[in-house]
């Protein structure tokens, strides 16, 4: 594990994102809902990690979908729905 979530609202900003219409704004849309600064690094760092190509070396996208979550669950202690969320944003960079 490299950090816990700070306790503020990252989980909540995540969650919040709705425009899967236009899934390339979900990493602009969390960093400008972000207040903390440490929040801000916290979440650069996940997602740099969620789009890492071993991520999504298969040609399956749902097999990276699962790959990632499982991984931003184990490596950052995050919640399912909120690691779903950020691997169904980072799978739209692979298509």
């Amino acid at each position: 594990m490299i950090n816990k979530e700070p306790e503020h609202k990252l989980s909540a900003i995540i969650l919040s994102f709705k425009s899967w219409n236009k899934p390339w704004q979900f990493e602009e849309y969390v960093l400008q809902n972000i207040k903390d600064l440490n929040e801000i690094l916290f979440f650069k760092e996940i997602w740099s990690q969620a789009i890492e190509f071993e991520n999504w070396n298969s040609s399956d996208l749902s097999i990276g979908i699962q790959t990632t979550t499982l991984m931003l669950e184990k490596k950052f202690e995050l919640d399912n729905n909120v690691a779903f969320q950020i691997a169904k944003a980072a799978s739209y960079n692979w298509k």
